[in-house]
């Protein structure tokens, strides 16, 4: 049962002789080059002014008028600050939860007296089931709505340059295209669950 292997002289072989997959299009420079923080104040500062409707529109939609309301009557107070934190904070949950299946399922074999070995095997099982994906976006989504209001409030107190929002927002290395698409949606499309 030795059987032959073509010239190669392995079945490794066989998937060196495969055809390559196509190589993807090249994206021009401007997709390829991150946007810098200059620029999105640039963006900012010409953005059309039916942003703010827009996003007042979508804001009274998600959070209701009354509390949309009361985050305009409070707009001067520097809400920035406290809003980028609670997106950063957000997203460093994010981070931890997909743990959180596996921690439970080695907690439940230890409370169970099994074994290290058992612990470790359920810990595994638990975290490759990715069902912490939906929680995930969830967060992703609320950074990225408590950020772009962030940016609206810094945009109608004029303060866009110090607006530590839209660093973050930058921080992600996206496209200036992609930020454009962004700054639109309260909800980015791609994050509605």
């Amino acid at each position: 049962m030795g059987g032959s292997w073509p010239s190669g002289g392995s079945p490794n072989h066989l998937f060196e002789t495969l055809p390559h997959q196509p190589v993807p299009a090249e994206k021009s420079p401007t997709e390829m080059t991150p946007l810098t923080l200059s620029d999105a104040i640039v963006i900012v500062q010409k953005i059309p002014v039916d942003w703010r409707g827009r996003i007042a529109e979508q804001s009274v939609r998600q959070i209701g008028g009354k509390l949309w309301a009361e985050l305009l009557q409070h707009r001067s107070i520097g809400l920035c600050h406290p809003l980028a934190q609670t997106a950063r904070e957000l997203l460093a949950i994010k981070a931890e939860i997909s743990q959180l299946p596996g921690e439970a399922a080695a907690a439940a074999a230890r409370s169970a007296g099994a074994p290290l070995v058992v612990q470790k095997i359920a810990k595994r099982l638990a975290s490759d089931l990715g069902i912490t994906t939906t929680i995930e976006q969830k967060l992703a989504a609320t950074a990225h709505s408590v950020r772009i209001l962030g940016v609206f409030v810094c945009e109608i107190a004029g303060v866009v340059p110090s607006c530590e929002c839209l660093k973050d927002l930058v921080a992600e290395r996206v496209s200036r295209e992609e930020f454009e698409k962004k700054l639109w949606y309260l909800v980015e499309p791609s994050m509605s669950v």
